[in-house]
């Protein structure tokens, strides 16, 4: 008899959906948590591209993982990553990979990312890919990241201490929360990696 596996975008969306049924201060909290890094590749005074590794939450990583370890032995191998990632990325692509970039007054829209992988291991699982960019950075001119998903469902969290930069040992780059970028009814002001060559 065939198992019956859930997929994690039918998940997501089944819960997204039921939290627009709820009362909206009682939906205006996040049920999954992931802690981001994020690195900032320039070459040639251009945002080439941006290196991100997603941590999920020690309840989030056991519920996904029930999905992606198919023969259910605990772990999470590259076949059974590969058997399941064509259809994470499409959800992911779906929303942008939830990720915000803002260069010369414009959005800069997230249309593939590359190097997808998925790992799990002491009982965390995470998520790394790259997202090509070919970005200019005109000295003066500053380039905004942000990782946010509108719903809410999820919440990202990184620090300065995430935040690294490769290429460019002069470029400024600060932290700090972006009130133009509120999201969920205005409630949610996420942070933005504000990025100056």
């Amino acid at each position: 008899m065939k198992r019956m596996k859930v997929n994690i975008q039918l998940l997501w969306f089944i819960a997204v959906c039921c939290a627009a049924f709820v009362p909206q201060q009682a939906a205006a909290h996040p049920h999954v948590f992931v802690e981001a890094l994020v690195q900032l590749e320039i070459e040639n005074g251009r945002l080439k591209a941006l290196h991100e590794t997603w941590s999920f939450d020690e309840m989030s990583s056991a519920l996904f993982l029930g999905d992606l370890d198919l023969n259910q032995d605990g772990a999470l191998t590259p076949d059974e990553w590969e058997k399941l990632k064509a259809d994470i990325t499409g959800y992911l692509h779906e929303e942008g990979f939830y990720t915000h970039i803002y260069a010369g007054g414009k959005t800069a829209g997230v249309t593939r990312v590359e190097h997808f992988t998925a790992t799990f291991s002491d009982g965390m699982l995470r998520y790394s890919f790259t997202v090509p960019l070919d970005l200019p950075a005109a000295a003066g001119e500053v380039v905004k990241v942000a990782l946010y998903d509108p719903t809410y469902y999820t919440a990202f969290f990184f620090d300065e201490r995430h935040v690294t930069v490769k290429g460019a040992d002069k470029a400024r780059v600060v932290l700090q929360e972006a009130p133009e970028l509120a999201y969920y009814y205005g409630q949610i002001v996420p942070y933005a990696i504000e990025l100056e060559l």
